[in-house]
């Protein structure tokens, strides 16, 4: 606004319905040269939120209140910073809740832990009832990870390397959780530790799913052992063949002795089949 365009106009054409009503009260509640913080809400002629903070006093003539005082700083940019800090936060909540990652610092000058809320989710714990240390992160992992765990972290400080490791995590009815956790440490000039931070991230669907099909490869391999079948499969696009343990065994083969290769079976062929066997191929396939 313009100088005319304000003075002498009422305080409501410029400020919320909400700041005008604590306008109203802090003239009422407050005493004559009492002075009081405030936050307050303009609205600018374009119609845009202008947010301003300081303070107010009522300043009074024969017990009256007379005028009111305020000195304003414009915080817009801050406020609409944090509103976009807030908002990115809850971005990244959701982000790491879909892909059940969670994000964690550790100060190592305090030794303060810092998680987000998925590596809560991700470990079972409550932010109330969890102790925020080092220590209090490897009470929760399974007994039989933490001397890894430990282990992996402290050479970590040591060759001032990243690392990468799996564990396990026991809730308290009994359930295992399969984690991964990644983390890189930060140190000054003389080489201390000043903070680590990383992820961790919930895998048991993967673990599980690929102890499904180790536990399925197991139970086939003893079926085609004791069905005294091999067994050889051809990948066409890539052009890769895989032959099973027994059907190298068959052959009076040791498993590391013939290369998975289709001219590793062209060559196992007796030289009169052949061509019989490339006529069958070629019919079968073109």
């Amino acid at each position: 606004y313009e100088d005319h365009e304000v003075i002498g106009k009422h305080i409501s054409q410029f400020v919320t319905a909400e700041s005008l009503e604590s306008f109203k009260k802090d003239s009422l509640s407050l005493q004559s040269g009492e002075s009081i913080e405030l936050l307050r809400i303009f609205v600018a002629k374009s119609g845009e939120p202008i947010y301003a903070e300081g303070n107010s006093t009522i300043l009074t003539e024969n017990g009256k209140v007379s005028k009111i005082q305020a000195f304003l700083r414009n915080i817009t940019s801050e406020v609409r910073a944090k509103k976009n800090l807030h908002i990115n936060i809850k971005r990244l909540n959701e982000a790491q809740q879909i892909a059940k990652i969670g994000s964690w610092e550790l100060n190592l000058v305090n030794n303060e832990l810092t998680w987000s809320d998925e590596a809560y989710r991700i470990f079972d714990v409550n932010p109330e009832e969890f102790g925020a240390s080092y220590e209090a992160f490897l009470d929760i992992i399974h007994p039989d990870d933490r001397d890894m765990v430990n282990e992996a972290y402290t050479n970590s400080l040591k060759t001032k390397q990243p690392y990468k490791i799996t564990h396990r995590i026991r809730y308290k009815d009994g359930t295992i959780t399969y984690v991964e956790e990644q983390c890189k440490t930060f140190f000054d000039i003389d080489g201390r530790p000043l903070k680590s931070i990383g992820t961790c991230q919930d895998i048991t669907d993967k673990i599980l799913a690929e102890q499904k099909i180790i536990a399925s490869e197991n139970r086939f391999n003893l079926a085609m052992q004791g069905a005294n079948d091999g067994l050889w499969d051809w990948d066409l696009v890539h052009d890769k063949l895989y032959f099973s343990p027994r059907w190298k065994s068959m052959l009076g083969f040791a498993d590391h002795e013939l290369e998975n290769t289709f001219s590793t079976w062209v060559d196992l062929l007796h030289p009169e089949d052949h061509k019989k066997k490339k006529q069958i191929l070629d019919n079968y396939l073109f």
